[in-house]
């Protein structure tokens, strides 16, 4: 392994750990190994990796494997000494860096807008795949002419966008339901969303460039994970959200309503239409509602629930079926003359 000590002396040891490299301190063996499982340290012991948090093992790599898995830098401090195991692998530090940016956020955001780390892992290390096998035609302004290829590279908000809809569509993948707004404050974009970026990851997939499933969206995503926050997880009681909701959509009701708003709304009407003991015995608010379903205002779900006033006989099968009471309209303030 070569040792580029000359080159690594003066800089400081948290711009490197901001990088993703971890200190191996003077403990034998590779300390940025890190654990499938908890993502911790992992310290050679007896010829073995262990994992400093969850006891995790996995075989030390040979010599071999070791010189050309990585490079060592030490960085002096003073009279302290630190070791870094850097990537030959350009690539992998790219996706290190890109991992780390997002795990800054994730530390830094409020709870409701926490991202699951496996996501996040899944999202850097997309998003570094494409970076390494996608080039972009570069074309003459005046002639139009291919003048060759060059890497794809984005940089600012256009970046932040890609990784956004990464991650929006990963959390589908996986069944965690994530709001694009949500995500957007998780990026720290404007309020007017990752649209661009959306773009650009649907072309990707398009072109096979990821392979990613895209428009997965689904009503029991939201319904059993608002539910679940609310305290209501009998299956009925997704069921029965789930079948308004479709059914909604497929008499093409209320398309200019996002699906979360659909799925608050067909909730409301559950809590409402039955009695306590067919809710666990809880006593659900309007607040509690706007609470756990992603901070849906009343005024964006009532539409679903107004098209259901407006047409009993077209959704009475389905509040039969489940015992559940036809809505009744919900009042409003009235207005000044």
């Amino acid at each position: 392994m070569s040792t580029l000590n000359s080159m690594f002396d003066n800089i400081d040891p948290a711009t490197l750990e901001a990088l993703g490299l971890t200190p191996a301190d003077d403990l034998t063996g590779f300390a940025d190994n890190v654990c499938e499982l908890c993502q911790a340290n992992m310290y050679e012991r007896d010829d073995k990796y262990v994992c400093e948090n969850c006891s995790n093992c996995k075989d030390v790599p040979t010599s071999e494997q070791r010189s050309t898995a990585s490079r060592t830098v030490v960085v002096r401090s003073g009279a302290s000494r630190r070791i870094y195991n850097i990537p030959t692998d350009p690539q992998e530090t790219k996706r290190r860096i890109v991992l780390e940016e997002l795990r800054l956020r994730n530390r830094s955001t409020p709870p409701a807008l926490h991202i699951p780390d496996d996501i996040l892992v899944s999202t850097a290390g997309i998003y570094s795949d494409v970076q390494k096998n996608k080039l972009d035609a570069v074309i003459d302004s005046e002639t139009n002419e291919l003048l060759g290829e060059a890497a794809w590279v984005h940089r600012g908000t256009i970046k932040e966008e890609i990784l956004s809809s990464l991650i929006y569509f990963i959390a589908q993948t996986s069944g965690v339901a994530k709001k694009k707004r949500d995500i957007a404050k998780f990026m720290g974009l404007q309020a007017d969303g990752f649209s661009r970026g959306e773009d650009i990851v649907r072309e990707l997939a398009s072109s096979k460039h990821i392979f990613l499933e895209i428009d997965i969206e689904t009503p029991r995503i939201f319904a059993e994970r608002y539910l679940e926050a609310l305290g209501l997880e009998q299956p009925w009681h997704s069921d029965f959200v789930v079948e308004v909701v479709e059914h909604a959509t497929s008499n093409n009701w209320c398309l200019n309503c996002q699906l979360s708003s659909k799925v608050a709304g067909a909730i409301c009407m559950l809590v409402r239409g039955v009695s306590l003991d067919r809710l666990a015995g809880k006593n659900i608010t309007d607040g509690m509602l706007e609470k756990n379903t992603d901070g849906t205002k009343k005024n964006t779900f009532r539409k679903i629930i107004d098209v259901v006033v407006l047409n009993p006989d077209r959704f009475q099968h389905i509040f039969l079926k489940y015992q559940v009471a036809l809505p009744k309209p919900i009042r409003t303030r009235a207005r000044k003359k």
